[in-house]
């Protein structure tokens, strides 16, 4: 123990020496101590000592967190055991070609957000960087590519400058995986024919955001492409004929036309399984696109043409996204989409069709056909897609007398369908294995007996905003949903809360209806409620029973407002419902340690250990 102290002695010793030579101008190089940072002696034993420079953070031995520090120099007390530098929201402008001289072991340095120029780089800045496989340089103020860059990096991050061209000399002979010049002023002309030649490596190369008119010369060996955001009007003959290893290709928000994709432009493209070619000027779906092609995105074009020789080719295709483009019912060629295999997900919202498109294929799985104007859906709809799992087609106008009788009843696997924002007059008759059914918004005033007795898997249905009475919804209309899990009824014309709901129910809905009390038997048969809103309808404190919601065990959440009226009710006083005339909280319980202190203190005016609080005739919350 005495040898020990006499170490730990030594050791604050040649601290203090350190310190104070530090705090005397005295040069120590980058391994400088200070005894504020070392809490602990003990730790330090056999440990190099090293000193963090002011105004940044030093997790480790390995990293130094000088970021946002304001900093115009790099500091010179950096570790030599440093590998992950973040010099990044700084106001640096200049780097020596000495500035890294004391610390060349780092891996991973991030120059992000700063003021450098070309001016501002040497050849030689990063030389003594030897082992640099990192190099983070975007949104500074650079007009070229630095020369003099290790070969070691495997990352240069330049987006965001001002570069205009790209010397040919300064990305040869590197190891470079990932490339990142997008957000620059690049144009064809500043990047000739063999810039990467010498990239033999190269996976990504990102150029969107530029100043391209036509595809530019890509490194050979790239997977990912990004040309997103640029001008390009069209894509030449062969211009991807050297990029065969490509996978994913991103051409979207270009001028791409119909003429500027010639049946060549895509040559050589073996690999490719994403492509997207969004927010274009097409009229048509291209012929020629890559045949292993898995996902296309062709949305927000101005496509009005489906033609079944532009997609036949695509017998890969397994995502196809068409909406928000000029789709007519006559614009999409008998069969066009039959061939599609593999074709599990259609988009087609936002169009112009006013029928389900004939002959989809059998695999396909997910159909979206929102926004449209459909108002009939025929028999032979779904004869060739019997597997559909999902069937959006909301807000188009479908009606009651418009959905052929046993259209539905082929698509045995489907599960969730939603016909919200059409004109329905009632609940349709969906397959039996359908397990959501979403109809707000619509006309509906009545639940057929048999519509809901043939869904017997029913977890979820959403009627809201519907015209739903009493009269509509029969006594035993749920009998056979005893799975069901979520009732929406809001926003109806319900006096009363509906006899006889399944038994398993856990989230009801009843908002904004008028209902005029909740008697004590009301929820008597669905013990296992958890959330119940009841708020904007026609309540008052004396119609709300209290011994409505004492049994039901696993209640988490009661949301209660009722309408003030015009003339002024005097409860009498004394009276249970003055004693519990309180402000409602639109989510109770919400703070759990809050509300057990409040049932402690007023054990009467909880429910199973939850704080009830009543409506306040003077005042009303709107409910969030």
């Amino acid at each position: 123990m005495t040898e020990m102290r006499t170490v730990i002695g030594l050791l604050l010793a040649v601290v203090q020496v350190a310190v104070a030579a530090h705090e005397d101008g005295e040069h120590v190089g980058c391994q400088v101590a200070r005894l504020t940072q070392i809490s602990d002696p003990l730790s330090v034993l056999g440990a190099e000592i090293v000193d963090c420079p002011n105004f940044c953070h030093c997790p480790s031995l390995e990293r130094v967190d000088c970021s946002a520090a304001n900093l115009q120099a790099v500091p010179g007390n950096i570790s030599r055991t440093t590998t992950y530098l973040m010099l990044n929201k700084n106001r640096l402008e200049h780097l020596s070609s000495e500035c890294f001289n004391a610390c060349p072991l780092i891996r991973t340095l991030d120059l992000q957000e700063n003021q450098l120029s070309d001016e501002g780089l040497t050849d030689n800045t990063f030389a003594p960087l030897v082992d640099l496989h990192h190099l983070y340089l975007a949104e500074n103020r650079l007009q070229q590519v630095p020369r003099g860059l290790p070969d070691t990096l495997i990352t240069l991050n330049l987006a965001g400058n001002e570069i205009k061209r790209i010397d040919p000399h300064t990305l040869t002979n590197m190891k470079l995986r990932h490339l990142y010049l997008h957000d620059n002023l690049l144009s064809n002309s500043g990047v000739r024919r063999k810039v990467f030649r010498g990239l033999a490596h190269l996976e990504e190369v990102t150029l969107s955001n530029n100043a391209f008119l036509g595809v530019p010369p890509l490194p050979t060996s790239s997977e990912l492409i990004y040309l997103q955001d640029n001008g390009i009007e069209s894509i030449a003959d062969g211009a991807f004929r050297r990029v065969r290893k490509a996978r994913l290709l991103f051409l979207q928000k270009n001028k791409l036309s119909d003429e500027g994709i010639t049946r060549r432009s895509f040559a050589g493209l073996r690999r490719v399984e994403y492509m997207d070619l969004s927010d274009n000027k097409l009229t048509r779906v291209p012929n020629y696109l890559p045949t292993k092609v898995k996902r296309l995105h062709l949305e927000r074009n101005k496509i009005s043409n489906v033609s079944k020789e532009a997609l036949s080719r695509l017998k890969r295709v397994e995502y196809l996204l068409l909406q928000q483009n000029n789709i007519k019912t006559s614009g999409i060629e008998t069969g066009a989409f039959s061939r599609l295999h593999r074709l599990h997900t259609l988009h087609l919202f936002r169009n112009h069709l006013t029928e389900i498109p004939k002959q989809l294929p059998k695999k396909l799985r997910v159909l979206v056909l929102l926004n449209n104007d459909i108002n009939v859906i025929n028999s032979d709809d779904f004869n060739t897609s019997r597997g559909i799992n999902e069937l959006d087609v909301r807000y188009n106008k479908l009606t009651n007398p418009g959905i052929a009788r046993g259209s539905l009843r082929k698509l045995r696997s489907l599960h969730k369908v939603d016909f919200s924002g059409n004109k329905l007059r009632a609940v349709p008759v969906f397959p039996r294995n359908v397990t959501t059914v979403l109809l707000m918004t619509n006309h509906i005033y009545r639940i057929p007996p048999h519509a809901l007795a043939r869904m017997p898997l029913l977890t979820h249905l959403y009627l809201s905003n519907n015209r739903l009475t009493d009269d509509g919804i029969p006594d035993r209309v749920f009998t056979r949903n005893a799975r069901l899990k979520t009732l929406d009824l809001g926003e109806n014309n319900l006096t009363s809360v509906p006899v006889n709901l399944p038994v398993n129910i856990e989230h009801l809905n009843l908002a904004s209806n008028r209902i005029k009390a909740i008697a004590k038997e009301t929820f008597l048969h669905t013990p296992y409620l958890k959330v119940v809103h009841l708020q904007d309808n026609d309540l008052l404190p004396e119609t709300v029973s209290r011994a409505a919601f004492l049994h039901l065990r696993y209640l988490q959440r009661i949301d209660i407002t009722w309408r003030p009226r015009t003339t002024q009710y005097n409860l009498p006083q004394g009276s249970a419902s003055e004693r519990h005339k309180r402000d409602l909280s639109h989510t109770w319980p919400t703070k759990t340690g809050w509300v057990r202190e409040k049932c402690k203190s007023k054990p009467s005016a909880c429910l199973n250990g939850e704080l009830v609080v009543w409506p306040n005739r003077k005042r009303r919350r709107k409910v969030s």
